[in-house]
């Protein structure tokens, strides 16, 4: 199979609803509709229920690309109550998924050790020369880190959240320095870093030495970490003018900060309150690129103030070097969120690399709001979303061409802006993409001007990015003003704010796709903070659901709903990188005030989801969070929901 069980050459006859799928040692054709019928059958088999009760609530293909076998996995719906899954082969049969993974993972075992495809590939080919690699441990064990603080007795505040973090990364520091003197003992290898914001120890290794690492005690994967290329979002000339505050008002975010971390160089001070930079802000070269980010998050300009005017501005350089240092350093100085517009190794791949796992990681383990630009079209990324935007836990933004009007009826995606979403475990429904959703949420990135640059207009997903990392530091702001959540410490419950206040463009049919679930609109996140339209929890293991309630209206003309959780990659159940997803999967009901149901979002391998609906009746709907699969070995993960009405 190999290559053509690849997504794109994947067998799909279009309009006949025939797909191919592995029987045994063998690929057979099956139609879809066989399939559905098969599921609901098996599912009524199993559970007793009657097949007129179920329906499909989500369908995909799965693939376990070592062993290349592909089969037919569907989320079943039973009586618009509890969701029951199962898999398939072409004939209709049960596959044992638990088998098949474990086979996927002796195979990959066997074939790549502990090193990731492109490693080992690299260590087959080189003679002697060194090779930078990134060592990673398994995560720490977070119960125990709850455990150890108490958790259990202590309020659901931003106190609690720094004080657990901190246990957990100096818990992942010790068991990195402790792998750190193993790798150190194997000849012809160099340390380079050893981190607590990351499970993981970069080394310099010859061939030789990195065999011999990945059989060490301790180590979950090896990757090639070396960044081939590297650099800011490039701009996109426009002759057109918009004002940062025509869609999202004018806010004053004075006393809060926010970070920008630059490929090249930093932003001038110009119009922007540069508070302090990593390094000597004198020794490094002023960046026009990094000082029109920063202006977008936070311009002081009357005539153009950026999304969270006035905030004060931490810039770092170079990502590429000192990484977790830079990262501890934004956190000390308690930036709401940190803005990244460059892009590392833009190869046009689309499974996530180690840079989306490593920002991951720093969001879990700092509490810390990452943005990301989408990436702008190359011929060499084909409109695939750049890392390190496709990681789980960081917010990839797309870029708004809103054809400089206030009217958003005619806002659209800009020509450049990156869509297509990084390869994981699952197929999407229609057998086209993946549904790892990627970018979550848009802003204005064409076209845009910027004060000292009269004569250039620009624009791009580099800056369409520091307007979302700026909403979430006004965010913080909100939750100060109206006696809220500390929105810097809670990335989760950030993300569900967005996602939920986000504008479709006036399109009442529109669903999640190239523009995520649309354009961030700074008052609609407001409103949700100031109506406290949301809810921060911690999921229990234990728990098959957790239910909350809201109010909604029949004279809303929409709610839009979404539900998020961060991701511990190294809980993650999957073996090559191509097949990755969330350690979680959790779905999201909603049920009218009499319990009837009223939507879901039942998707696969991202770590959120979201759902749109028109209230029939006035009354406390049921927003209900379910547990379909559950691999981390946490015994407890924190997520956020909130809600959008639009009246």
């Amino acid at each position: 199979m190999g290559e053509k069980l690849d997504r794109r050459s994947f067998l799909r006859l279009t309009g006949a609803g025939v797909v191919l799928l592995t029987t045994g040692a063998t690929e057979t054709l099956a139609a879809e509709d066989d399939l559905r019928a098969a599921a609901k059958a098996r599912v009524a088999a199993r559970t007793g229920a009657d097949e007129s009760d179920l329906e499909i609530a989500n369908e995909s293909l799965v693939g376990f690309p070592t062993v290349e076998e592909r089969y037919y996995d569907a989320k079943v719906l039973e009586s618009s109550t509890q969701v029951h899954g199962v898999t398939l082969d072409a004939e209709g049969t049960v596959v044992d998924r638990e088998a098949v993974k474990q086979r996927e993972k002796r195979a990959y075992r066997e074939r790549y050790g502990s090193l990731t495809p492109d490693l080992h590939d690299a260590v087959r080919s080189a003679d002697d020369e060194r090779i930078d690699v990134g060592v990673w441990h398994r995560g720490v064990d977070r119960a125990a880190a709850k455990a150890a603080v108490g958790l259990a007795s202590l309020p659901n505040d931003a106190e609690t959240k720094r004080k657990l973090a901190a246990e957990v990364r100096e818990r992942i520091r010790q068991q990195s320095e402790a792998l750190a003197n193993r790798i150190r003992a194997v000849d012809g290898v160099e340390v380079l870093e050893v981190g607590a914001g990351e499970p993981r120890v970069g080394a310099r290794a010859t061939p030789a030495a990195v065999e011999a690492i990945e059989s060490l005690e301790g180590v979950w994967r090896v990757f090639h970490s070396g960044i081939r290329q590297a650099g800011p979002e490039l701009d996109v000339a426009s002759k057109t003018h918009e004002s940062y505050s025509e869609r999202n008002g004018d806010y004053d975010a004075s006393g809060y900060s926010v970070g920008v971390f630059e490929w090249g160089g930093y932003p001038k001070r110009d119009n922007v309150n540069v508070a302090d930079s990593y390094r000597s802000y004198s020794s490094v070269s002023k960046s026009s690129h990094g000082h029109k980010v920063a202006m977008c998050a936070g311009s002081t300009d009357d005539d153009h103030p950026g999304i969270a005017s006035g905030a004060d501005v931490y810039c770092a350089a170079d990502p590429g070097s000192n990484l977790d240092d830079k990262i501890r350093w934004f956190d000390s100085n308690y930036v709401s969120a940190v803005n990244c517009s460059w892009y590392a190794n833009a190869d046009g791949e689309r499974p996530m690399n180690e840079w989306d796992f490593r920002f991951g990681q720093y969001v879990i383990n700092y509490w810390l709001n990452v943005v990301k630009s989408a990436g702008n079209y190359s011929s060499t990324d084909d409109y695939i979303v750049s890392t390190p935007g496709k990681g789980f836990n960081q917010i990839a933004a797309g870029a708004i061409d809103d054809q400089n009007t206030t009217d958003q009826s005619d806002d659209e995606r800009a020509s450049f802006s990156c869509w297509k979403n990084p390869r994981s475990k699952h197929d999407s429904p229609d057998y086209d993409d993946y549904p790892h959703d990627k970018p979550e949420v848009s802003a204005v990135g064409y076209p845009l001007g910027f004060p000292g640059y009269s004569s250039e207009y620009s624009g791009g997903t580099s800056y369409a990015a520091p307007h979302v990392a700026g909403l979430i530091t006004l965010l913080a702001k909100f939750g100060d003003d109206y006696d809220s959540y500390s929105f810097e410490y809670y990335p989760e419950l950030a993300k569900a704010v967005l996602l939920a206040s986000a504008t479709n463009q006036g399109d009442s049919s529109y669903d999640f796709g190239e523009m995520g679930t649309g354009a961030i609109v700074a008052p609609h996140a407001e409103d949700v903070v100031q109506y406290d339209w949301m809810v921060s929890d911690l999921f229990d293991e234990s728990n098959d659901e957790q239910t909350y309630e809201f109010y909604a209206s029949q004279y809303d003309s929409e709610v839009r709903v979404a539900l998020s959780w961060l991701t511990d990659v190294t809980d993650s159940d999957f073996a090559d990188n191509a097949n990755a997803q969330s350690d979680l999967d959790l779905d999201l009901r909603i049920e009218d005030p009499d319990g009837n149901y009223v939507t879901g979002s039942y998707e696969w391998d991202r770590g959120f989801e979201w759902a749109t609906f028109s209230p029939s009746t006035s009354g406390y709907y049921t927003l209900e969070v379910d547990k379909y699969r559950w691999d981390s070995s946490d015994s407890s993960r924190w997520f956020g929901a909130a809600w959008y009405r639009a009246w």
